[in-house]
């Protein structure tokens, strides 16, 4: 077996036996899903690692991928309005029940770099 068959086997059983994906594990999954770049891959893991555990649990990955399906078929709007507070939280990085300009300038320059 070859290093890199051990360190596949090593990464895909921590999925399972913690039902989390890291960081690597989950820009691959982005990557290969969506157009967005590094830069904005990296900070959408990092608002759905809401404890900044250095992974994101079901939960996270759940939501992530019901925001990705609504996208595709363009029903953002319903999903906002029934997953409204999980939304918030996604966009309140800080817990302060605020977003703050700081917290929205990253959301702001991502969606006028991808128009």
């Amino acid at each position: 077996m070859s290093v890199s068959g051990s360190a596949e086997r090593d990464s895909s059983s921590a999925v399972v036996s913690q039902n989390t994906l890291n960081d690597i594990q989950f820009y691959h999954f982005m990557h290969h899903v969506t157009d967005l770049k590094k830069n904005e891959i990296m900070m959408t893991f990092d608002m759905l690692d809401w404890n900044s555990s250095g992974e994101i649990g079901f939960e996270q990955f759940y939501m992530l991928v019901c925001i990705l399906l609504c996208s595709e078929y363009h029903v953002e709007n319903n999903f906002r309005f029934r997953h409204s507070r999980p939304v918030f939280e996604l966009l309140d990085m800080d817990g302060g029940r605020t977003i703050s300009p700081v917290e929205y300038r990253p959301l702001a320059s991502c969606s006028t770099s991808s128009t």
